[in-house]
């Protein structure tokens, strides 16, 4: 399994954003696109950008890995899934504060 850090986090969230593909992005970072979808997965803040693609946030997927691992990343997504999606507008399209309830 391949180590995401903090500086690929960082690209991810800013190639994502800018709206390349996560095989583009695995191949910029030479990492497998699976590793790429995981880590969309545990950056996925429950909201989306207008057009529908789903926020990333790279301060959360740290959190989330550097936690209790899949326990944390369970507990998130439920925590999501239990409230309807927003919509991200802003400038700042994907930050640590990025929800409201």
């Amino acid at each position: 399994m391949a180590k995401v850090t903090h500086e690929m986090r960082k690209t991810i969230y800013e190639m994502w954003r800018t709206g390349a593909s996560k095989k583009d992005i695995s191949e910029h970072l030479k990492l497998n696109v699976n590793t790429i979808r995981n880590e969309l997965c545990k950056g996925y803040n429950g909201q989306i950008y207008p057009g529908g693609r789903p926020v990333y946030d790279p301060e959360l997927a740290e959190r989330c890995s550097n936690s209790h691992g899949r326990q944390a990343h369970r507990e998130q997504m439920m925590r999501i899934a239990s409230a309807p999606p927003s919509i991200c507008t802003g400038d700042d399209m994907g930050g640590a504060s990025a929800r409201d309830d």
